[in-house]
């Protein structure tokens, strides 16, 4: 794989990633997160996440399975965005105690 597949593969996968958190309802867009980097990572986890799920089906771009790559996308923003409100509804989750950091 040359640097410019590469770098169209990231491409795709952030695409897939970033059209995962538009599909998601209410506020999931805002606690995914927005950067691209991040996108890029969360599309080929769940690019590899999809494979692995259901198989190498559907159309590819630059060897990026695209119904595999939304769905696995989906889910792993899915998962990143309830285990985001879980961790934030528990208490003294991410708080210091004292208001003193170490």
């Amino acid at each position: 794989m040359d640097i410019l597949h590469f770098a169209f593969y990231i491409v795709v996968s952030a695409l897939c990633a970033g059209l995962a958190t538009t599909v998601l309802p209410g506020g999931a867009q805002a606690k995914t997160g927005s950067a691209f980097l991040y996108k890029a990572l969360v599309g080929i986890i769940g690019a590899w996440l999809g494979d692995l799920l259901i198989g190498p089906v559907g159309p590819s771009l630059e060897g990026v399975r695209l119904l595999p790559a939304l769905v696995g996308s989906f889910l792993l923003v899915l998962l990143l965005s309830l285990t985001s409100s879980l961790l934030a509804v528990l208490p003294g989750v991410g708080k210091s105690k004292g208001g003193k950091r170490a």
